[in-house]
């Protein structure tokens, strides 16, 4: 889930009773779109403001790179 607001991601886990709150991921802008990779183990995230995309590992929420848009 994302806080666009806090420029954040917010990990969910799934419960019998619903969704539990994790970690919370800050960003150094607005994430945008995501996109999980077809074996889920990473998420792709646009973050806005920075003009870069995040790639995280799905299962724990690790930065992996922060890879730039090349805009200039």
């Amino acid at each position: 889930m994302t806080s666009a607001r806090d420029r954040e991601l917010v990990m969910l886990t799934p419960t019998a009773d619903g969704l539990n709150v994790g970690e919370r991921i800050k960003l150094a802008g607005q994430p945008n779109k995501m996109i999980l990779s077809k074996d889920r183990s990473r998420l792709f995230v646009a973050v806005d403001n920075s003009d870069s995309d995040v790639v995280l590992a799905a299962k724990d929420g690790d930065i992996l790179a922060e890879i730039p848009s090349g805009r200039a």
